[in-house]
């Protein structure tokens, strides 16, 4: 099982809006610097990122982000070396997930990674 803290993903949350009662994303903007997590700039990799998009990472689109979280999440689980598959529970979650609105998926993986 992957843990993660709630910092390690820049995520978005769900703002409601008083006007139009429409669900809006809002990028909260909060990040911590790539060093709070351990990275440094001696990875060419995570160097050409923080030129890119900031030290926090603060400057990637929210296309970008959930692309790079859904393949790195990806390759971290089929990578790893985890003994146990996944739970029965996980998996009729995946199976469900069409049930929640867009903004619940992304609450949700805010909720998972903390």
């Amino acid at each position: 099982m992957l843990n993660f803290t709630q910092n390690q993903l820049r995520f978005l949350i769900l703002v409601q809006s008083q006007d139009d009662r429409k669900n809006k994303l809002k990028d909260t903007k909060v990040t911590q610097p790539v060093g709070y997590f351990s990275l440094s700039h001696d990875n060419p990799l995570i160097k050409d990122m923080c030129e890119t998009w900031g030290e926090g990472l603060e400057k990637m689109n929210e296309s970008d982000a959930f692309w790079l979280i859904s393949r790195i999440a990806h390759e971290a689980w089929t990578m790893g070396d985890f003994s146990v598959a996944p739970s029965d529970e996980a998996e009729d979650v995946w199976k469900r997930l069409h049930e929640l609105k867009q903004w619940e998926k992304l609450a949700l993986i805010r909720a998972i990674a903390q």
